[in-house]
């Protein structure tokens, strides 16, 4: 079909390029306008939708392990900020050895993530 239309090929490539320069975009408006925690708060988010969660103890724990270099690299901190941010909102997410992140209050972490909720 692409031999037959090569039209249908240049719509096919504009499309996917668009949609990556769309999210390109997103992430660097990300990086250089949302707060720090926010970013750290969406990403949390992002991975309990992405790998899922599991209800532990009246918390969740999402299922993926999150090193904190691949924290700091996604979100665009240093690793000391990450671990500085863990511990500054300890009441709403905590982040255990080994990666494993637990999810103490989701209200007041989707708060975070729509940057709504002053520490």
């Amino acid at each position: 079909m692409i031999q037959n239309t090569p039209e249908l090929a240049l719509q096919i490539i504009a499309a996917v390029l668009t949609e990556r320069l769309q999210l390109l975009y997103q992430v660097v408006y990300g990086l250089a306008s949302e707060r720090a925690i926010v970013r750290l708060a969406q990403f949390i988010q992002a991975a309990a939708i992405a790998e899922g969660t599991d209800v532990t103890e009246h918390r969740l724990q999402l299922r993926s392990r999150l090193p904190y270099y691949q924290i700091t690299r996604s979100i665009g901190i240093t690793y000391e900020e990450c671990v500085r941010l863990f511990k500054q909102i300890q009441a709403v997410f905590i982040y255990q050895r080994g990666g494993k992140i637990l999810v103490l209050d989701q209200m007041k972490l989707d708060a975070i993530a729509q940057g709504e909720y002053l520490l």
